[in-house]
């Protein structure tokens, strides 16, 4: 019998502002550009405002040429590359985005490194400093977030469990490998309702991918209250049925 949730306290909250994915817009309310034409991304931290300077490399690159500065990627890069003042700039910032989500409610805060870096290598650094660094200043676990298996070990390995259990985001048919990762690492995870190649098309594909994806986990010992599912919610803008699949496919896959 699935657990029916009677008030809004008891829903588990994972913030996923802090992805390398992130942008802001170059000129827009949170870009800011200087008089000697460098740019920064703007915010506000106790009343005063603050600044990350964009790199002189990252100028360079194609997201910024299109209008678009990635913030979390510029600050991860600065946390674990820049000098003495550009490395406290970018955990500044981060801080700022944990201290903020968990006031918001966060009860796991998901860190995301794939895009910043095409490297795996770089990937893999990144998501180490960045586990250890919300570690050292979070009150919440970490959620562990990579397409990439490889990624998502050296985020759990690199978490010292200062903040209870984290949580593995995703488990899924492409990568059924993850089930033992999170039952290696004691993790509570997110399974993803795609299947081995690509998303699925309607409610029912949805209840099909969760399904056998969650009867893998199962048997290997995974206990349900530790699973989330993440039914894979589409812009409805694109498609007005895709809200309708995802209502459905969570009605089934409770019942």
């Amino acid at each position: 019998m699935p657990r029916v949730i009677d008030s809004p306290d008891q829903f588990i909250v994972l913030g996923e502002n802090i992805h390398a994915t992130r942008v802001v817009k170059r000129g827009g309310v949170r870009g800011h550009v200087f008089d000697d034409g460098s740019e920064a991304i703007k915010y506000r931290l106790n009343g005063e405002r603050k600044y990350v300077h964009v790199p002189e490399h990252f100028t360079r690159t194609q997201p910024y040429e299109q209008g678009m500065l990635k913030h979390f990627m510029i600050a991860i890069w600065k946390g674990l590359n820049g000098d003495a003042d550009e490395s406290a700039e970018g955990k500044i910032y981060v801080q700022y985005e944990v201290n903020r989500q968990i006031k918001a409610g966060a009860q796991y805060l998901d860190l995301n490194v794939d895009e910043s870096s095409y490297r795996l290598p770089e990937q893999k650094e990144s998501m180490e400093w960045l586990i250890k660094f919300v570690e050292s200043v979070s009150t919440v676990p970490p959620s562990v977030d990579s397409s990439n298996p490889e990624i998502i070990e050296v985020g759990l390995e690199a978490y010292g469990g200062t903040q209870g259990r984290p949580m593995l985001n995703s488990i899924a048919l492409e990568r059924p490998d993850t089930i033992d990762l999170a039952l290696k690492h004691d993790a509570r995870a997110v399974v993803m309702a795609a299947n081995e190649v690509g998303m699925p098309a309607d409610a029912s594909e949805r209840v099909e991918n969760v399904g056998r994806i969650l009867e893998m986990a199962l048997t290997k010992g995974m206990a349900k209250d530790d699973i989330f599912v993440d039914p894979l919610m589409f812009p409805i803008a694109v498609d007005s049925n895709y809200g309708n699949h995802v209502f459905e496919a969570i009605g089934r896959i409770r019942a």
